[in-house]
């Protein structure tokens, strides 16, 4: 938890080799179902609440904090990291 938030890392050990990719069905601790997927650094997700709370994506450094309703369904869009 962080600031009252559950967190949930997208893809911590994303390996720079995998360009593109997906996995569905993910389960998360703190109440989500994640299908995600990747391509050329933007890796993007759709999440759903299994129960009500408030969540903090997070993807290489950077943040999305949403409150969701139980039932809910979130997209999110972390584009490719300018170097």
């Amino acid at each position: 938890m962080q600031d009252g938030f559950q967190v949930i890392l997208l893809a911590p050990a994303l390996a720079d080799d995998w360009k593109k990719g997906s996995a569905t069905g993910l389960r998360t601790r703190g109440g989500l179902k994640v299908d995600l997927s990747w391509q050329d650094g933007r890796v993007q997700a759709t999440a759903t609440a299994t129960r009500p709370g408030k969540f903090r994506f997070m993807h290489r450094g950077r943040k999305k904090d949403l409150s969701m309703n139980k039932g809910e369904t979130a997209r999110l869009d972390f584009p490719p990291l300018s170097h």
